[in-house]
């Protein structure tokens, strides 16, 4: 995958940054051979991007569940100079685009580029959607609460003027991609391989009543939460290109609770399939492509189980057997006190009830679909992610499938963190039935209990492929143990050296830069 394409997460991306670190690995490589990541201070790299959520008695947590979600990380080079820049998006801040000027060094270029934000922004895509050789930037933005006023932004590239200055203009309306709310991550396929780029809106509408509630699924497209498909449709008179929602007659028809989405040629038939992982009760999509502009989803009967709360999705050929194996992340905790600790668990009759209603069998654990290939023509996918030694990662947001340590086997990098707690069970059981069930509380007596809640500052993971099917934890022998609360995160070679290097956008800290150290 080119370092360019985003592989953020998704409800799972970033919130509040202090500024990003950077640090040289020459002095500890020699003191340590197994080190291959290192921060970088934002005194080094120049970029102070702070993503700051500012909760009132009326923006909260308690009244929007996805308060704490963040922004996204994109990564790919703007101006042509060979060197890859990074756009972080922010909730109710800015986003930032930086310009790559070598050896890790940035300059924050937002305002001269013309691409800023207002609206609660949360996934980027770098793309070129006009494919005249130069990226353009496409930032996905939600509406917090009911109000529709998150208005998507597509930033196309102006190109270099005569002072060798990169510009934007935003131009989403002009191509009809201004949607209007609840979209968490855009993503750019050609899904009828007609040589042109068509959009996948990967959307999240989060509704008044508990989204773990049991009641009729919705496969008509006329959910608030439906992710949308746009058909480019571009004629040879038009001078940009134009795009058309195709939606339902597509058969993207599926509510969802959507926190991620992956592309891939699942069943090796030549044309793009989705992959989308969706929060709360609400199963997991496996759009297989149909090659006639149609999409039929597919996972109830190629999926034996998966994720409960679907969080992050990334895909990737981890075992080199030439087909494409699934990774989805949920909330499950490691370690005995914490996962006593959270309201995440599902008893007997709630799993059978949802399975009555015509759900998928889900679980609270981290999911790897490992890709079988067919057998008496059929697709089929086994989930290992016990085996594979990934399945509990606790609160994890993004995941990243990459071959850090250049050693021909796919890696994994896993975000973690969260502010409050909200599924900590003494709130839960005590002031969340007493404030919300009983009807006996004020709004400020809500925000200041939010405000006591344990957070969940945890190290991010990574783990080494062992190219048997399993996975070793090498968090701190790689240098990756630093306890954060991150979400979004994209990769790309920043310095130019042959090896993978890490974005992370994280919430009340910098955004971390992780240059390999090999």
């Amino acid at each position: 995958m080119k370092s360019y394409q985003i592989k953020n997460l998704v409800f799972f991306l970033v919130y509040v940054l202090l500024g990003i670190a950077i640090f040289s690995c020459a002095k500890e490589k020699a003191n340590n051979d197994d080190i291959l990541f290192q921060l970088k201070s934002s005194n080094e790299t120049n970029i102070r991007f702070k993503n700051s959520i500012v909760e009132d008695s009326i923006t909260n947590v308690a009244f929007y569940a996805y308060m704490y979600n963040g922004g996204g990380v994109a990564i790919g080079d703007i101006d042509n100079d060979g060197h890859e820049d990074i756009y972080l998006t922010g909730n109710q801040v800015s986003g930032k685009l930086y310009l790559n000027l070598g050896d890790f060094k940035f300059k924050d270029i937002t305002t001269s580029a013309l691409v800023g934000t207002k609206n609660w922004a949360t996934g980027v895509s770098m793309v070129d959607i006009n494919a005249d050789g130069w990226l353009d930037i496409y930032v996905s933005c939600t509406a917090v609460g009911d109000g529709r006023n998150g208005d998507n932004y597509l930033f196309i590239n102006q190109k270099k003027n005569n002072l060798g200055i990169v510009t934007f203009k935003e131009m989403s309306l002009s191509y009809g991609l201004n949607d209007d709310g609840f979209t968490v991550q855009t993503t750019f396929f050609d899904y009828d391989n007609d040589g042109d780029l068509d959009v996948f809106m990967l959307r999240n509408h989060l509704e008044d009543f508990p989204q773990n509630t049991i009641r009729p699924i919705i496969n008509d497209g006329n959910s608030d939460s439906n992710d949308k498909l746009f058909r480019n449709i571009t004629s040879k008179t038009d001078t940009i290109p134009i795009f058309k929602e195709v939606t339902k007659e597509a058969g993207i028809l599926c509510q969802g609770y959507g926190l991620g989405v992956a592309l891939s040629d699942f069943n090796k038939d030549g044309y793009t399939d989705i992959y989308v992982s969706n929060d709360f009760i609400t199963s997991d999509l496996l759009y297989i492509n149909n090659g006639d502009g149609t999409f039929n989803n597919e996972s109830k009967k190629l999926l034996r189980h998966q994720s409960r709360h679907g969080m992050g999705v990334d895909v990737a050929d981890y075992n080199n057997d030439m087909l494409t194996d699934i990774l989805v992340l949920d909330m499950m905790p490691p370690d005995n006190e914490r996962e006593k600790r959270m309201a995440i668990q599902q008893t007997y009759d709630y799993l059978e009830s949802s399975k009555d209603a015509g759900y998928d069998i889900q679980y609270v654990r981290n999911t790897l679909q490992l890709n079988n290939g067919f057998s008496c023509n059929n697709l089929s996918f086994s989930e290992i992610g016990q085996l594979a030694n990934i399945s509990k990662t606790d609160w994890s947001w993004c995941p990243l499938f990459a071959d850090f340590d250049n050693d021909g086997h796919k890696d994994l990098y896993i975000t973690n963190g969260y502010l409050n707690d909200v599924t900590d069970l003494d709130y839960i059981n005590y002031d969340y039935n007493e404030y919300f069930q009983k009807k006996t509380y004020s709004k400020t007596e809500v925000l200041n209990t939010i405000k006591t809640l344990p957070n969940v500052k945890i190290p991010n993971y990574i783990f080494k492929n062992s190219g048997n099917l399993t996975f070793e934890d090498v968090t701190k022998k790689w240098g990756m143990g630093q306890p954060s609360f991150s979400q979004g995160a994209a990769y790309g070679d920043l310095n130019n050296d042959g090896h993978i290097d890490l974005v992370v956008n994280n919430s009340t800290f910098a955004s971390s830069f992780y240059p390999v150290c090999i």
